[in-house]
């Protein structure tokens, strides 16, 4: 769906919420990332007007502010927490005119662009029109998934692992994907990237 009631957007933001108590991270939360950049993408091409950021800051009050700082007048965007729900195969999606009148119809015309886009991408979108809502963008229940899947691998180098003594290939692989997990560690090169598919 792409519009719908204020109980039917409420009942699906609560089914949403629920959905991300018990879902566990797999490579559908990466696919669902590659859809969102298509989604931003997209919109950024109906209308270049359009400040756009993924993953932007760490909550609405700070993104707003800095869009502020940054004299931007029109943006669509999500913040860290929101990203956190991204594992759950689900997103909200906010928007935003500083200077818009005020039945909000600029702001109403960039929601239109958001659920329609979203929708070309593949997502269901959940929206009331109401201006003041964020749009909620998730993977369809019957969705299914590319015949095609991929196998990446490459030759990391982070700066601060090295170890003193013997260091035994496992735990050095621990070390490897907690710090690239938390971001612990600077990354100074990446090479001999592959893609195979499998």
């Amino acid at each position: 769906m792409s519009t719908g009631t204020n109980q039917e957007y409420d009942n699906i933001i609560q089914e949403l919420h629920e959905r991300s108590q018990n879902t566990e991270w797999n490579w559908y939360s990466n696919f669902f990332k590659d859809m969102i950049t298509q989604l931003f993408k997209r919109i950024k091409k109906v209308d270049p007007t359009i400040t756009t950021r993924q993953n932007f800051l760490c909550c609405s009050s700070c993104a707003q502010s800095q869009f502020s700082i940054m004299k931007v007048n029109k943006g669509i965007f999500y913040h860290h927490q929101d990203a956190e729900h991204i594992p759950s195969h689900y997103l909200m999606i906010r928007y935003f005119c500083f200077d818009d009148n005020e039945d909000n119809k600029e702001t109403r015309r960039m929601g239109n662009i958001i659920t329609e886009q979203a929708e070309q991408v593949g997502f269901d979108v959940a929206w009331n029109g109401d201006p003041e809502n964020c749009i909620a963008i998730y993977l369809p229940e019957n969705f299914l998934v590319r015949e095609k899947q991929y196998k990446y691998t490459a030759t990391v180098v982070i700066e601060n692992t090295s170890k003193n003594g013997n260091v035994n290939k496992e735990d050095f692989k621990r070390d490897l994907q907690f710090r690239l997990q938390f971001g612990h560690g600077k990354i100074k090169s990446i090479d001999n990237f592959t893609k195979e598919e499998i």
